[in-house]
């Protein structure tokens, strides 16, 4: 997941259609979790989740008969209520991170989440971009497009032009709605090391690394290149984050 400025017009609007989620959840802002906002969004909207996987043993042996996966196959059950899972094809487990497909025939939106090579913080992050498309386009829409997640590291250089704004849209609201403003200010006020924000949350590096750069960036108004040496210090244990006097 590599860092990539936006403008501070493009990262004000996108933070703004984070906070009208963020604002819609009866609690203290730092204090908003990954898990109140997927509950939010279970409580609003008609969401099933589906997570995908493929069967390895059937691949390699493909005399078995075929197995269907239940429940418990379901590797993080309790990120989720309204959930299944499928099993499909390798290519598409090793090409798509998560899907949203609206279900026009039965009114409700189905997110297919790759729960085979993804981590656990990877899963959540993608659970929240994918909320994200929904808040800021599908439910605003009577066109309903499909929105794919690529897998890649660059997978911005695999989306058609067109689509790389919403795509960028989409990983800022999830990363908002990850660790808010009030959350991360608390963290680097109270002296929490990158390690215990991870640990306490899940977030990948990559996605901390991101948000704290984006925070910096455009809510501090630290230049880029400060802002890097800050969150590289403080990825590996240092503490020069704690000191910068914006955060008072």
């Amino acid at each position: 997941m590599k860092y990539t400025p936006l403008s501070r017009e493009q990262y004000f609007d996108y933070h703004n259609k984070a906070y009208q989620i963020i604002s819609s959840i009866d609690k203290m802002k730092e204090n908003v979790s990954y898990q109140d906002v997927i509950k939010h969004f279970e409580q609003n909207y008609p969401i099933l989740f589906n997570f995908l996987d493929y069967d390895e043993m059937k691949e390699r042996y493909p005399e078995l008969p075929d197995y269907h996966p239940t429940d418990k196959d379901i590797k993080y059950r309790g990120l989720v209520s309204n959930r299944t899972v499928t099993y499909t094809d390798r290519v598409l487990c090793e090409s798509c991170a998560g899907l949203t497909v609206p279900d026009l025939d039965l009114g409700r939106y189905i997110i297919y989440i790759n729960q085979h090579t993804n981590t656990k913080g990877r899963v959540i992050f993608t659970i929240l971009h994918e909320l994200s498309h929904i808040h800021c386009h599908l439910n605003q829409t009577e066109n309903q497009p499909i929105y794919m997640s690529l897998m890649s590291k660059n997978a911005s250089e695999k989306y058609p032009k067109e689509l790389i704004p919403i795509e960028k849209e989409a990983d800022t609201v999830a990363s908002i709605l990850y660790l808010t403003d009030e959350r991360l200010k608390k963290a680097l006020t109270t002296r929490e090391s990158f390690e215990d924000i991870q640990r306490e949350t899940d977030i990948s590096k990559p996605a901390l690394h991101n948000r704290l750069m984006n925070y910096l960036i455009y809510n501090l108004q630290y230049a880029e290149s400060y802002a890097l040496k800050l969150v590289l210090n403080y990825r590996q244990g240092g503490g020069q984050i704690f000191n910068i006097l914006r955060l008072q």
